[in-house]
């Protein structure tokens, strides 16, 4: 991933902190990064079980999800075993995986700045002594 520090949307996003900074896309770049690269080069090891559990994430998310299933019935390629599909299937259902990545990065990024008002606020009341 790169940032075009040429753009001006980078540079206000550099100087100005909120929910869409730098460190927002960060935290979205590398939750995706890793399941692209997981799902790409350990797509035999997803069983029905494994898939069953990733559309159980979609569903509490409440983002609309092509079933597996349903995906690998419709395919029209000759695939002899499930996880064979899988890969295929992330594919073809990058959008929704991508928006619950967005969800996902909202909550981290919310859940990371909570706790940092935690300790701020915190701080105020246990002051350690100095040495």
């Amino acid at each position: 991933m790169e940032i075009n520090l040429e753009s001006s949307n980078a540079v206000q996003k550099l100087c100005k902190f909120s929910k869409d900074s730098i460190l927002y896309y960060y935290i979205f770049a590398i939750i995706a990064i890793h399941f692209r690269q997981e799902y790409r080069e350990n797509n035999d090891l997803y069983e029905e079980g494994d898939i069953a559990e990733i559309e159980a994430i979609f569903q509490d998310y409440e983002i609309k999800l092509l079933p597996f299933k349903t995906f690998y019935k419709n395919s029209r390629k000759d695939l002899e075993y499930i996880n064979e599909a899988f890969y295929e299937w992330f594919c073809d259902q990058e959008n929704q995986f991508e928006e619950l990545w967005e969800t996902i990065t909202e909550e981290v990024f919310q859940l990371l700045f909570a706790n940092l008002f935690f300790i701020k606020l915190q701080s105020n009341y246990f002051v350690l002594p100095k040495k």
